[in-house]
């Protein structure tokens, strides 16, 4: 994914996301702007740039697939945004298809850490995900950390989602983040004019300042997303709208909302952490 396409996906496409794992996208676009320098890329990194693992698919001895879906989830992400903590839908579906051709596969266990991401390929893989509990693949969500928004999306279609008592769980909703930037142009004394085909063209660009009929335009884009969102949600799991709403639940909050089914005291025992694994990819 270029820098311009990056740009895009930030600040003119819905996400569903956390308000801190957007400013935390927001905060390395402005680092790459300023001219940060950029590590040399490996073909397959096994760390990130601040030299932590990148997570990956394990099959345990006793046929349990674990995939990892940490970090801020994108449609189609590059090295360079994976080594910036970003976490590709291309990968997600890589792995469960990897994961369905394990010998005496027992489960599949999603292990999240993640604030959520584009609106954009979140559906096909959570509907993949459904897809595969309704099989009879027992497919289970589990986190010491956060399951938000577009990670929620995932989760929501599995046989069940655990989490720890002080993880965060939820942030239901779409957002979109435009960057006004027309009082900065006008303060050093400069002004966007665009020649567009038709009034919704250029929304959100650079300079500009949004007409009633763009912002209601956008509205839309963010409640057609939402609605895909909700339906999702509530074909799965026991909740309601008034837990939809954007905000987010802690623990034993989570559990009575019915946004997860458990409470554990760790993610160790889910995980098999002590079985020996059989596949390390």
């Amino acid at each position: 994914m270029k820098l311009p396409h990056i740009l895009q996906a930030v600040y003119t496409s819905p996400w569903a996301i956390t308000r801190e794992g957007w400013s935390a996208v927001h905060q390395i676009i402005k680092a790459h702007a300023i001219g940060q320098p950029v590590p040399k890329l490996e073909a397959d990194p096994a760390t990130d740039f601040f030299g932590n693992p990148l997570p990956k698919m394990r099959v345990t001895d006793a046929g349990v697939a674990i995939i990892p879906i940490c970090g801020t989830l994108m449609n189609h992400a590059g090295l360079l945004e994976k080594m910036c903590g970003a976490c590709s839908y291309d990968d997600i579906r890589h792995d469960l298809d990897t994961a369905l051709t394990v010998r005496a596969l027992q489960k599949i266990v999603l292990h999240i850490d993640s604030p959520g991401g584009t609106c954009s390929g979140s559906q096909e893989v959570a509907d993949k995900i459904s897809r595969i509990r309704e099989s009879g693949v027992r497919i289970e969500a589990v986190t010491d950390s956060q399951i938000c928004s577009a990670a929620y999306n995932l989760a929501a279609g599995c046989n069940s989602i655990s989490c720890t008592k002080t993880s965060v769980v939820g942030s239901i909703g779409v957002i979109i983040a435009l960057l006004d930037e027309s009082l900065a142009y006008e303060m050093q004394g400069l002004s966007r004019d665009l020649i567009t085909s038709g009034p919704l063209k250029g929304t959100g660009f650079p300079g500009t300042t949004l007409s009633p009929e763009q912002r209601a335009y956008l509205q839309g884009t963010v409640d057609a997303y939402f609605k895909m969102f909700r339906a999702h949600v509530l074909r799965y799991r026991p909740t309601n709208d008034e837990s939809m709403q954007g905000q987010v639940f802690i623990g034993e909050q989570a559990y009575d909302a019915g946004l997860v089914d458990e409470l554990i005291e760790d993610v160790a025992s889910v995980l098999n952490v002590d079985s020996e694994d059989v596949l390390d990819e």
